[in-house]
């Protein structure tokens, strides 16, 4: 059920809130010309200057912002040009050893290049003063890292080590992109921890619309996340 962002937001205990905004990158966004940009941050959508607005009103009411950001080595795995003769959105199968010795199959979608380090395209699209603190995520090569908590060779995150430390914390606002990927793995993972989420629907946006919708009902189906929308239209 949509409630409104004062309602699910305003009455949240500070000590026990973090702001997560997952990948707020450049690449992500069709308004920068990311190489990855998902429908609906276009330039004329105001996605960029709805995220900005709510993270400055946010930051005023003094929660604290942490952000993810993929920061993948130029070599990196889920890239379609590191595989011969594969185009970007193709799926294969991939086969990493793990640190206990075993074997992990799984399917990898290829994507264009993006977020790699240094580049302009991994870059945050809203000022760096707004965000406290950011978590670096998809720096293994071999593995790729939609959730800012572990990646998919369950490497744990910084962000991760970070929520853990800080026992006080039971509730997490979230947005960014992209909602199919990125921002339902990071609810998923977060829920898996024992804490509620709430997700602010139109400050996110999906690489799919159909998948996007998808994603949402997993999300809601979890029981510990609510769906509101932000004030900012």
């Amino acid at each position: 059920m949509d409630r409104n962002l004062s309602d699910a937001v305003l009455g949240l205990s500070k000590r026990s809130t973090r702001v997560v905004i997952v990948d707020p990158q450049r690449d992500f966004t069709l308004q920068y010309n990311g190489s990855l940009g998902v429908l609906g941050t276009e330039a004329n959508s105001s996605y960029a200057e709805r995220v900005i607005a709510a993270t400055i009103d946010l930051k005023h009411h003094g929660f604290i912002i942490l952000a993810t950001k993929d920061w993948h080595p130029k070599d990196h795995t889920s890239f379609a040009s590191q595989h011969q003769g594969r185009k970007p959105f193709e799926t294969i199968t991939l086969s990493h050893d793990l640190p206990d010795g075993t074997k992990r199959t799984y399917e990898q979608i290829l994507w264009p290049d993006h977020c790699v380090q240094g580049s302009e395209g991994a870059n945050f699209f809203l000022p760096e003063n707004l965000i406290d603190q950011f978590f670096v995520k998809g720096t293994r090569p071999e593995f790729d890292s939609y959730s800012g908590i572990k990646d998919d060779g369950d490497l744990e995150t910084e962000l991760s080590a970070y929520l853990d430390h800080n026992t006080q914390i039971k509730t997490l606002i979230i947005y960014g992109l992209a909602t199919d990927y990125c921002v339902q793995a990071t609810v998923i993972d977060a829920v898996a921890k024992g804490l509620n989420v709430v997700l602010i629907k139109n400050l996110i946006s999906a690489v799919d619309l159909k998948s996007g919708e998808k994603a949402i009902r997993a999300m809601e189906s979890t029981g510990k996340v609510t769906i509101c929308e932000s004030v900012y239209s």
